[in-house]
């Protein structure tokens, strides 16, 4: 019987204690469970900042991208660049003697406005068998403006070393693509010329253009 009292007492011991460890991790629960509310109002704070930081950043670069692109559409004098659209081009082959040769294109503003022609065109030469060079190299020659009024006309040069043509070695263009300086798209053209010494992209010179006297 004494016994008995015993583990009862015992028992109600066991559960009392078990009862307040269990109201323990209650609190505890809670407690944490604050500060985890409160570090992630922090975080999600923060991260707002980040994106607004990141949102000034990214205007001012598109600003400036926006800015240069306007700057990269004129000379140094001013003048807006030709487009292709604006420019009537034709080649003819005005080389001087039996070994060296000179293709010279005339370019003619077609529209109703001013535009520059400043610079280096591009220019490609596609050969018989359809390839297409890399671009032709430029000579060492400055730049000079070259703004053209409605219907003026404006030159450049490509020289190269002639060949007689069939050699592995020659290239044999059939055709030439011109891009006016800082344009974008190409106006095709005939090449007026004969067969180029080695290979087109490395012998061939491209020269600045110039206003047509």
């Amino acid at each position: 019987m004494k016994y008995t009292r015993t583990a009862a007492i015992a028992a109600l011991g066991v559960a009392a204690a078990l009862s307040l460890t269990a109201c323990g991790g209650d609190d505890s629960g809670k407690e944490n469970s604050g500060k985890s509310s409160s570090s992630s109002s922090a975080s999600s704070s923060g991260s707002s900042e980040d994106s607004k930081t990141g949102n000034s950043a990214s205007g001012s670069d598109d600003t400036e991208a926006r800015a240069a692109k306007n700057g990269a559409g004129q000379d140094a004098e001013g003048a807006k660049f030709c487009a292709k659209s604006g420019l009537s081009m034709t080649a003819a082959d005005e080389g001087p003697d039996e070994k060296s040769g000179n293709v010279v294109v005339t370019m003619t503003n077609t529209t109703g406005g001013t535009c520059s022609v400043t610079g280096f065109p591009t220019v490609r030469l596609t050969d018989a068998d359809h390839t297409t060079s890399a671009p032709l190299k430029r000579d060492d020659n400055q730049p000079r403006i070259a703004v053209l009024k409605p219907n003026e006309k404006a030159v450049f040069n490509i020289s190269f070393d002639k060949a007689k043509g069939g050699e592995p070695s020659d290239s044999d263009p059939v055709d030439l693509q011109v891009t006016p300086p800082h344009g974008k798209g190409f106006v095709k053209l005939h090449w007026p010329a004969g067969a180029i010494k080695g290979m087109s992209n490395a012998t061939a010179l491209v020269h600045p253009v110039h206003a047509n006297p």
